[in-house]
Parts: C-alpha cells; sequence; structure tokens
C-alpha cells in the first residue's frame, strides 16, 4: 500500500507514477509474450492445423480401410490365392513343402 506523504507531494506522485508505469508494462508484456499472448495464440494455431491435418489423413485412410473391406466378400476371394497370401506373410509351411520367397521388383 502506498502512502502519500503530504510534505512531499512530487515524491509521492512520481511514486505512483513509477509504480503504474510498471503495471502497465506488465500486462503489455503479458498481452503479447505471456501465457495466452499473441505469439502463444500463433504457435496454438499452427499446432491446431497440423492437428486438422493429421485427422484429415487418418480421415482418408479409414476411408480406404473401409472400401477394402468391404471389397471383400467371400465369392471373391479365391482360397488358393488367400492360403499362398497367408504362407507368404507368416512363413508358413506343411512338412512336405518347400518355401521360396523371391525379391519383389523395383
Amino acid at each position: 500500500m502506498i502512502f502519500l506523504i503530504k510534505n512531499n507531494l512530487l515524491k509521492s506522485s512520481i511514486i505512483v507514477s513509477i509504480v503504474c508505469f510498471f503495471i502497465i508494462i506488465y500486462f503489455i508484456v503479458q498481452t503479447f509474450i505471456g501465457k495466452y499472448g499473441l505469439a502463444t495464440l500463433d504457435k496454438k494455431k499452427i499446432e491446431l492445423q497440423n492437428l486438422i491435418d493429421r485427422y484429415e489423413e487418418n480421415k482418408a485412410d479409414l476411408i480406404l480401410y473401409e472400401q477394402k473391406i468391404k471389397a471383400l466378400d467371400i465369392n471373391n476371394i479365391d482360397p488358393d490365392v488367400l492360403e499362398g497370401e497367408m504362407k507368404r506373410q507368416i512363413y508358413y509351411t506343411k512338412p512336405n513343402e518347400i518355401m521360396v520367397i523371391l525379391p519383389k521388383k523395383q
């Protein structure tokens, strides 16, 4: 609490002015640099845009997977191709079989 000195009004007004000046500077700094300031707002906008982009990518992947799942119909699947793919992916062979895995063409 600031007490005004009646004897020296000039000294008291300077002290009050300095305190008000520092309070104003504090609010200006908080406006631009503080936790919810303008600089932080730009960072949050960029972060939000990145999250929106990731959401759109995941949404597109989900649609693609849904289309692939819908395309899987028991009438469309060849059992021999399915068995061959299964053996290739999990390296499963019967005791009397030999598996030869060729490199993929590039």
